[in-house]
């Protein structure tokens, strides 16, 4: 999250890969402004290429008053960055109001992320393992996309939430002890 210009003590939803129409990113972006007047404060990461007007999106981030919320990232991602976007999330969306598959949704699953996602896309593609990181929500539904980011980060370790372990102190048995809480 530093590494990204992230506040370490804010949980970060992650949307990944080329931007077109189809893959929701406005719908991600009302879900913040819904979670936001739930008093939940979080951050919308925005990494990969736009082939759309990113005019417009800007335009609607200031609009709803998001702009300190939402980091934008214009660009082809190189295979060498990917891992530093993807452990920077606490929670991956995939607001896909059309198309059948997604390769990021699969990166973020073996980066071991909740993922949110709309019935769309295809969910023969994914694995049995991974069903308990899958929250599901309805093309286009903010508000249930909204809940079901917040799910998802409450029923999930946030990145955000794990130990910094020095050489020095007890820092295992600290996280030993974090474990058993959880669990």
């Amino acid at each position: 999250k530093q590494r990204l210009g992230l506040p370490a003590g804010e949980p970060v939803a992650l949307f990944f890969g080329i931007v077109r129409p189809y893959k929701g990113l406005r719908f991600a972006i009302e879900a913040l402004a819904e979670l936001r007047a739930r008093g939940k404060m979080m951050r919308l990461l925005v990494a990969g290429e736009f082939w759309e007007d990113v005019m417009a999106y800007t335009l609607m981030i200031e609009q709803l008053g998001l702009s300190a919320q939402v980091k934008i990232d214009n660009r082809y991602i190189p295979n060498e960055e990917i891992g530093l976007y993807f452990s920077a999330a606490d929670v991956f969306v995939a607001p896909y109001v059309g198309g059948t598959q997604s390769g990021a949704v699969k990166m973020a699953l073996g980066f071991g992320l909740p993922v949110v996602i709309s019935q769309s896309l295809n969910s023969a593609e994914l694995a049995d393992e991974t069903a308990h990181r899958l929250y599901w929500v309805d093309p286009k539904d903010v508000v249930a996309l909204a809940g079901e980011i917040e799910r998802s980060l409450r029923e999930n370790v946030s990145a955000s939430e794990t130990l910094t372990l020095s050489s020095g102190g007890d820092e295992w048995g600290k996280l030993v002890d974090k474990i058993e809480t959880m669990i």
